[in-house]
């Protein structure tokens, strides 16, 4: 992939091929089918941002959110716009074969198709932060009934 101003001289080269614009326009993915991964660049062919793993599919409508998808892991990655990894979620992925992959209008969901025409929607959490608040909260009651039982659960009665 290359990239040229309006004049016609070659601005950068890229090792894979390019993918999309943002929706600003100010940046552009590339993909690397050799490293299985995807790059941003701005319009001067200056890396924004780490190598994120996997074919970039879209941000979410709140920007927040990167997803990428390894086809061949059967796998979508869900990143921060700082190139850190959120989550992972097997079996939900994009291909040519009739299926998408996208985000929900709030940006609190993965929404897939496939080629029979079944939508799933697949929320989208917090990592291990969700995981202890929803914990937690299941705790509650017996923590509140029981403080001198466990005094390393008592995170659970003040932070979640």
């Amino acid at each position: 992939t290359r990239l040229y101003d309006l004049s016609g001289n070659e601005i950068a080269a890229f090792e894979g091929w390019f993918h999309s614009f943002s929706e600003d326009e100010q940046q552009f993915s590339v993909y690397s089918s050799k490293e299985q991964r995807s790059r941003f660049y701005d319009l001067l062919g200056q890396p924004t941002g780490p190598m994120l793993e996997g074919s970039f599919s879209g941000f979410s409508p709140n920007k927040q959110y990167i997803v990428t998808t390894v086809s061949s892991e059967n796998i979508s990655l869900i990143y921060d716009t700082a190139g850190n990894l959120l989550a992972e979620y097997p079996g939900v992925t994009f291909d040519n074969q009739g299926s998408s992959l996208g985000f929900t209008p709030d940006s609190a969901g993965l929404i897939t198709t496939s080629g029979d025409g079944l939508y799933h929607i697949w929320q989208l959490d917090n990592g291990l932060e969700d995981l202890l608040a929803q914990g937690c909260e299941w705790a509650r009651p017996y923590l509140q009934a029981n403080q001198e039982t466990e005094t390393r659960a008592a995170f659970c009665l003040t932070d979640y």
